[in-house]
């Protein structure tokens, strides 16, 4: 357990962490860039452009024959996702709620 001390050490250290790199700033305009290169990826070039403010990407890779290969996105796989009761919307705390009553139920 850590002591009140080091809990406000700890405290100082991320302001100035902070202060030198502004992660908290940077970070939606990194998110917004998702949206534009997920739409991107999943409906190709010049594609629609998913109706949200912020998302991130993530990729998805499989081993087999005793290595990794990558995995196409593809409408169908957002389809798919869709079709399990997964629902994507661009509200933050919707999406957070239904992001969570998504695994709780399976």
């Amino acid at each position: 357990m850590l002591t009140i001390g080091a809990r406000g050490a700890a405290q100082l250290f991320l302001e100035d962490a902070a202060e030198r790199n502004p992660y908290h700033l940077l970070f939606p305009a990194w998110m917004q860039d998702h949206v534009r290169r997920g739409g991107e990826l999943v409906g190709g070039q010049g594609g629609a452009i998913p109706d949200v403010d912020l998302a991130t990407l993530y990729r998805l890779r499989k081993w087999e024959n005793g290595a990794f290969s990558d995995v196409k996105h593809s409408m169908a796989s957002v389809d798919k996702i869709t079709a399990a009761g997964f629902k994507p919307t661009s509200n933050f705390d919707e999406g957070l709620q239904a992001t969570i009553e998504f695994f709780l139920n399976k």
